[in-house]
C-alpha cells in the first residue's frame, strides 16, 4: 500500500495516494491481532511491521508534502521564495521520512513504551499529511484550504511533521485490556470523535481527529504514562 500511495504521489495524484495509505493504516492497525490470532507472531514480524511502517508512513507522507510544495510554487507571487530557489521547500518535507526513521527505530529498542507512546506515532503523524490534500479542496475549512498554498504554511507543517514523532510527548496507546467504559473513557471520546470528524469532513477529518488524540493524551487525568529511557 505504500509503494502504491508513493506511485500516485509522483504522479501528483494525491487523493488517490492517501486513500492507500488510509487502507495502510487500517491493516496496520489489525496486523498484530491478526498475527496473534493465527499464532505466527515473532520478532521478523515485528522487524517488517517498522520497514512496512517506513515506506508507507515515513515515504509517502514526504513524497505528499515534497509534491504539495511543487505544486505551490506555481504561484507566481512565490517564485521570488527563499532565495530565488523555491525548490529548498519541496526538499524540506524530507524531513519528515528522516524523523519517522528516527522515531521508528527508537520504538524498536525502547521497552518502556507498553501503555504509550514518546512521540507522535507515525501512523497518526502520516494521518496529518494524509488530510491535506483533501483539506486543500474542501472549502468547509474556512480559510485553510487557501493557506495551503502558501509555501510559510508548508514548511510550518513539515516541521510541526518532523518534530511531532520525535519530540518527547507522552501519549496514550489505543490498545484495550478490557471494553470498560470507565476504564477507557478517553480512548472512547478519540475513537467518537474522530468517526464524527470523519464523518463531517471526510478524510479532511483527520487532522481535527489527531488533535483530539493529542490534547486528551496530554490533559486527560490518570492515565498511564510511559516511562522511557530514551
Amino acid at each position: 500500500m505504500g509503494c502504491v500511495a508513493i506511485r500516485f504521489a509522483l504522479q501528483d495524484n494525491l487523493a488517490d495516494a492517501t486513500i492507500f495509505m488510509v487502507i495502510a493504516m487500517i491493516f496496520d492497525f489489525f496486523d498484530g491481532f491478526a498475527a496473534r490470532m493465527l499464532k505466527v507472531s515473532g520478532p521478523l514480524g515485528k522487524q517488517l511491521d517498522t520497514l512496512a511502517d517506513m515506506v508507507t508512513f515515513g515515504v509517502a507522507p514526504a513524497m505528499i508534502l515534497y509534491m504539495m510544495a511543487s505544486d505551490s510554487q506555481a504561484h507566481a507571487k512565490y517564485n521570488d521564495f527563499l532565495w530565488g530557489d523555491p525548490q529548498i521547500v519541496q526538499y524540506l518535507a524530507y524531513s519528515v521520512a528522516i524523523a519517522s526513521a528516527w522515531r521508528l527505530a527508537v520504538f524498536n529498542i525502547d521497552e518502556g513504551q507498553e501503555y504509550g507512546f514518546v512521540g507522535l506515532p507515525t501512523p497518526a503523524n502520516a494521518m496529518i499529511v494524509a488530510s491535506l490534500p483533501w483539506i486543500a479542496h474542501d472549502y468547509d475549512f474556512p480559510w485553510l484550504p487557501q493557506q495551503l498554498e502558501n509555501p510559510y504554511v508548508l514548511i510550518f507543517i513539515m516541521a510541526l511533521c518532523t518534530w511531532l514523532p520525535v519530540s518527547g510527548i507522552k501519549l496514550m496507546a489505543l490498545k484495550f485490556k478490557n471494553f470498560s467504559i470507565q476504564d477507557n473513557l478517553d480512548k472512547y471520546i478519540i475513537i467518537v470523535c474522530g468517526g464524527l470528524s470523519v464523518a463531517f469532513f471526510g478524510f479532511g477529518g483527520m487532522l481535527p481527529t489527531v488533535l483530539i488524540y493529542i490534547l486528551i493524551s496530554i490533559f486527560w487525568p490518570k492515565r498511564k504514562t510511559v516511562v522511557s529511557s530514551q
